[in-house]
This record gives structure tokens, sequence and C-alpha cells, in this order.
């Protein structure tokens, strides 16, 4: 995967949105930030978080905001002393990104019965993207 590399445009966009303490001529002077900051505790805001600090390194001060838990729609329930998954449902098969940082993170990804061939939706009426249908079964 392309890791780090492939947020690198993102990366400064965030950060020349986000910082507070720098001014853009500085970013565009190829400083660093001193200071940025990410909006939510979310899988998206602690991925941003996490990738930022990786890009940027220990001297720039990341201030995560969150008005919930941390986590977001991440949570877990205990039923008869096991652990298990119950805020996001799933990670679709093709979010690279996503399966990227949860690998890095250590954790595994289990194969459903979704597929990955399947048509995302965007607002449940137009396809994301378009795949060659299969034929219906007899």
């Amino acid at each position: 995967m392309r890791g780090v590399r492939a947020f690198e445009p993102l990366l400064a966009a965030l950060a020349a949105l986000a910082t507070t303490t720098t001014t853009a001529a500085a970013l565009a002077d190829g400083a660093p930030p001193s200071r940025i900051a990410v909006v939510g505790a979310g899988i998206g805001g602690s991925a941003a978080a996490h990738f930022l600090r990786q890009h940027f390194g220990p001297d720039v001060q990341l201030d995560v905001y969150e008005k919930g838990e941390v986590g977001g729609r991440l949570a877990t329930v205990t039923v008869n002393r096991n652990r298990y998954e119950s805020g996001g449902s799933i990670i679709h098969a093709l979010n690279l990104h996503m399966h990227d940082f949860v690998n890095k993170l250590g954790d595994k990804t289990k194969e459903t019965r979704e597929r990955a061939n399947r048509t995302p939706l965007r607002d449940r009426t137009e396809p994301a993207s378009r795949t060659p249908a299969r034929p219906a079964r007899k």
C-alpha cells in the first residue's frame, strides 16, 4: 500500500487550514506548522492525527477536538465476558486507505458475505462507481 505518501497532499491542505500559530507564508516556505487542530476523534479524525504525526513528527502540537466520546461510531459491548464490535458496521472492501490504516494499527479485518465487486452507493440513489453486472442466478 502507498501509506503516508498517498496522504501528503491532504496533509498539506489540513496543515494549511488547521494551523493556528503559523502563517500561510511560513507553510509556503516549507516550514512545518507548529500547531494543528484536528476536529473529531472518530476513525477519520484519529486517522488524520495519526498520519499528521507520522508526517510532521513530534515537534508539531496536535490538538484534537471532540464533542462526544473518542472513537466516534467505533464501540464495543461485552456479552458473557466476550467483547464484540458494535459501532461502525463495515469497512468497504475497496477502501484501501482504511484497510492500510487498520493493518498499521495491528488489527485484522474479517471477510464478510459482502462482495468486494458490489457497487457502493452514494446517498443511496446514485452509484459511486460502476462495476460490470453479473448475470442473475437461475
